[in-house]
């Protein structure tokens, strides 16, 4: 709490990190939260918890083999363009569908990064570009590999200059 936003609350320390928690974390936040919480609860705990540790233990052999061939993989960092402020709000399960390619290797424990690599139409409007990002993973503990190709590919590339057009809500008001 040294950091960042920090609300006073009722005087009291849980107090001040409900305000906090409260003024600082988006519905978004608040639902994975949520989520997260009600998954390790004492009656879900065995029945999702080994599961998960048993599918996280799958990705990551999977991820060994594809490291046997290649240094680094490149893949899309999400299915679609960067999406307008306030788009997918109404809809968590399209939220959730935005982080489906970035969940892999955090689930592994590998290291990652993702970088701009261009503009691409809009789904909804073919006249606005909006930021595509390319995701770098890595092998364990190669973290400074992913860094270095992730530099080397801005160096090499103005992307990373690239401006989408201002930010505006679905409504077309400015954030």
């Amino acid at each position: 709490m040294r950091y960042g936003l920090r609300e006073t609350g009722d005087g009291t320390l849980d107090g001040m990190y409900r305000a906090t928690r409260e003024a600082g974390f988006g519905a978004e936040v608040k639902r994975r939260i949520l989520l997260g919480t009600y998954v390790l609860s004492g009656g879900y705990y065995d029945a999702w918890y080994d599961r998960a540790m048993r599918v996280r233990r799958l990705l990551y052999m999977d991820f060994e083999r594809a490291f046997e061939h290649v240094d680094l993989l490149l893949c899309p960092t999400s299915p679609t363009t960067a999406f307008r402020l306030g788009a997918r709000t109404a809809d968590p399960v399209a939220m959730y569908m935005s982080d489906v390619l970035t969940t892999p290797a955090s689930l592994a424990g590998l290291p990652a990064a993702s970088v701009p690599c261009g503009l691409a139409p809009a789904a909804d409007d073919p006249d606005c570009l909006l930021p595509v990002g390319l995701q770098i993973i890595g092998p364990p503990q190669e973290d400074a590999r992913v860094l270095a190709l992730a530099r080397r590919f801005q160096e090499l590339t103005e992307h990373h200059r690239a401006c989408p057009p201002p930010a505006t809500d679905v409504k077309g008001t400015s954030a």
